[in-house]
Order: C-alpha cells, then structure tokens, then sequence
C-alpha cells in the first residue's frame, strides 16, 4: 500500500495488487499474510538496519476519530472558573497582514522533486548564523541559549540533485562562517529510519537537519541534568527560528517527531559526547492539488473481496480508496518497491478510468451533506454511499466537514460520529432518526475490543528502553 497525492489534505490510500493467480484468487488465501500498522506506527527497519520498534505508551489515542475529538477540546488551554476576575486586555484583532502572517507559518509534508536553489537555501539557514560584536567578545544569535554557550550544533544531510551545488552527503553548518563542512561524501539514509508514517515525507524531501548537542560544551557549567533541559529548549528556539525562516523564503519545513538516529549516526563522525535532539526535513513546498477519486477496476470480484475483508478487520480509515492491480511491483536498483514507478490510481493498467456508478442524493438533507462533502473535498460530485475515506477525504478533511454541519445545517454532533457513519447516506439516516440504542452499543463494544487488542499486542512487542514517539 502507499499513499498517493501530493497535498496532503488530497492524500490517500492506494493498494497496489499482485494477484498470485488472477482468476480465482481470493482474500481468504491471503499468501504470506495482511500485515497491518496502526497509528502513530513506531517500527523502524531497513536494508542494512537492525529492526527496532520504539516503545509506544499502551494508552496512547491511536483511533483518528479519538484524536481528533482530543485536538477540538483544546485541553491546553486552562479552564476559567465563574468567580475569577478576568482583565480584558486590548486586542488588535486578525487583519489581513496578521492572519498572513499566522498562516505563513506551517509544516510541510509534500514536497516537488526540483532542486532547492542555492541562494534561497543558503538565506533559509542564515537565521542560525552568528553575528560577531565590535564591543562585544561573545557573538549574537536571533535565538538564546543558557549562558550564551550555545552548545547546540547543526547537521545536514543533501539527497543527489536536491540543493542546486550541493552533492550528495552530510554537512556540519559552520554557523560562524555561514558555510557546510562536508564530512562524508554519497552518504545515504534509509528511509526506514523514520516511522512508518513519515517515510513518505522523508521519500519526498530534499535535505534532512539534525539538531545534536555538544554535551562537553554545556555540563561544566550546569552539570548534566540542567545541561540537558537547556540543550533541548534550545533545539526548540532553533525550531522555531528555521520555520519562520523557511517562511520567508519560501522553502517547506516539517518537523519529525521520531527517528532512529543511532542508525545513521556514524554517518556525520560525532564524538561520545554528542547527543541527538531533534530533526527535520525540508525542501520545495509542493502546489495544492487535487488528487482524483473513485475506485480501480480489478480481477473479477477481487477488489471487491479485498475490500470487504479489509472492512472487516480494519478501521475504516486504514481501508484503501482505490486499488489498482499489476502483473509485478516496479523494483529499484537495491530489488525495493519503486514507489515512485508505481502507476497512476486514476487509470488502471487497462487504460480504464477508474469510476464508478454513483447514487445521488435523494432527500433535501443528503443533497446539503453531500453539498458541504464536496466543497470540503473540492469534487464535483459525490454517492451516498461512497465513503469519506474512498473519495480522498482523511480525518483532517472529517473535521472540517464537522466544522461545517454544525455551521451550515445547526447541528451539533461528534467527529466520532462522521467516523462511525462515513457515508451521506448513514449520517444523513442518523441526522434524521438517531442511532442510539444496540447498534451504537455494538459498535463502541467493537471499538473497545479492538482498542483493547492493540493495546495487549503493543505490551507484548514493547522493549525496554527506547524512546517514546510523537506527531511530526
């Protein structure tokens, strides 16, 4: 499976298929085997790379529904209790100028394949170049740093025609010179360092930055346990100063939430006391677009097969849009999939368009979902019985379509219900008569029961030791 579209509100699921046997084939032989991940997936393995999956917090919200709903309730935001004064400060408001400038910051998760231009990359990092004082021993830097040691040290690596006079390999930012020491020349990174879900952004990006403390620089003055707090609250005000920086000249930056770094680490000839913090990946942003919708054509019922036992084994949201069947996975140099050969979903090998007969809406109110799927999605049509997911829709486009029922029809529901009925035709059907009762039971009793599964499964695969993960 991979995901296909370039935008990332526009990505979806797409299966790739290659029937052992294509006229009778069926889900219930399942050669080898369905493997699965749930999210936030946190197995990293590869060619040449020992497999490690890094220990996930068996409580963690794993189910998009719940994750979505956690993010609407803002629960950083403190509760303000009816007897305390507030002071109502003087507030400007969101212009024009202001809400650009909220938007301009963002993380980027899709990115085109042409090469960052030099001048442009160069003024994306200078935001961490030191500025020398003539009254002044120690330089300025746009960010601070406890005691002005500035013991936080940035790493890079180029991927092969990425950054335009760049060749490919890891690079020390001499942020006193505002130049790149090269320090091994071809080095690659596998991929499968990052977890399941940002190996795609990583496919995509142009360079790689890693944040490592130079711990020697820093304890002998605050002792290791402070060390460590300040090293870590710099690597955010570095963060912080490339994304604004990445803005301004507009290149795409997404931070990484979780890495195996020891994987690569001899990569970029490190002491003992180097300590990794944090990374991210950037390069050119890519434009919005749209990514078609529908299903492929497939081997007899096959798809059809698929589809159903998928259904019937995982979450919705984990089920492919689309399925496209192939007589062999495109293989590159390294005997991998080449996901990048891998055929267009939105035509099939047969050359048919993958479409489908659609039911329109057949009542006022499903006509109204069905208006606000639409603009959501930017389609033109949409079936009552497509699901959000088959059109291209993923959780993020389930909260904006939330935002708008509750906005446009005054009715107020849970995201978690646009999950459990995500089709126009159910939610409409709920809309109007209700879904209480045994059916909702049944379905949170299966919901509970598959939670409960994931978390024992995660308690018996969890080693000891490794670091948790975190959204990028």
């Amino acid at each position: 499976m991979s995901t296909v579209g370039e935008a990332r509100e526009r990505r979806r699921l797409v299966a790739y298929v290659v029937p052992t046997s294509p006229d009778d084939v069926t889900p219930s032989q399942k050669p080898g085997g369905l493997a699965t991940h749930s999210f936030p997936s946190a197995t990293v393995t590869g060619a040449g790379l020992e497999t490690k999956t890094l220990a996930i917090d068996p409580s963690v919200l794993t189910d998009p529904s719940e994750r979505a709903g956690f993010k609407l309730e803002q629960r950083g935001l403190r509760p303000l209790q009816p007897e305390q004064m507030v002071v109502e400060l003087p507030r400007r408001g969101f212009d024009q100028k202001r809400a650009a400038a909220y938007q301009a910051r963002r993380t980027t998760r899709a990115f085109v394949s042409s090469p960052v231009p030099l001048e442009r990359f160069s003024r994306f990092l200078d935001c961490l170049e030191q500025m020398k004082q003539d009254d002044w021993p120690l330089p300025k830097y746009l960010y601070p740093s406890a005691g002005s040691l500035y013991p936080v040290q940035t790493y890079l690596h180029v991927k092969t025609d990425r950054v335009e006079g760049l060749a490919q390999a890891t690079y020390y930012y001499d942020r006193s010179a505002g130049s790149l020491v090269q320090l091994e020349a071809g080095a690659q990174i596998d991929g499968a360092v990052h977890v399941e879900t940002n190996r795609e952004i990583y496919a995509q990006a142009a360079f790689s930055i890693f944040l490592v403390a130079k711990m020697d620089a820093i304890v002998p003055l605050y002792g290791k346990a402070l060390a460590n707090q300040f090293c870590m609250l710099e690597a955010g005000y570095m963060g912080q100063a490339m994304m604004l920086s990445a803005s301004e000249h507009e290149v795409g930056l997404c931070p990484i939430g979780a890495l195996d770094f020891d994987a690569i680490r001899d990569s970029f000839h490190l002491d003992p006391d180097h300590v990794f913090l944090h990374s991210l990946v950037g390069g050119l942003e890519a434009p919005p677009s749209q990514a078609g919708s529908g299903k492929t054509g497939g081997v007899r019922d096959l798809e059809g097969d698929l589809r159903t036992f998928l259904r019937e084994n995982l979450p919705e949201y984990m089920v492919p849009s689309c399925y496209v069947f192939l007589e062999a996975l495109p293989l590159n140099a390294n005997n991998k999939v080449d996901r990048r050969a891998l055929p267009d979903p939105s035509v099939n090998p047969s050359g048919q368009s993958n479409s489908v007969e659609v039911v329109k809406p057949r009542t006022d109110l499903e006509q109204n979902l069905a208006r606000i799927v639409c603009e959501v999605l930017g389609l033109e049509s949409v079936g009552v019985h497509n699901t959000f997911f088959d059109l291209g829709g993923t959780s993020v486009d389930l909260v904006k379509i939330h935002g708008r029922i509750k906005k446009d029809l005054d009715r107020d529901i849970r995201v978690v219900d646009l999950f459990r009925r995500p089709t126009i035709s159910s939610l409409a059907e709920y809309l109007q008569e209700g879904d209480q009762g045994q059916t909702l039971e049944r379905i949170e009793a299966e919901a509970e029961r598959r939670r409960q599964s994931r978390m024992r499964r995660r308690a018996r695969q969890m080693p000891d030791g490794l670091p948790g993960t975190a959204d990028a």
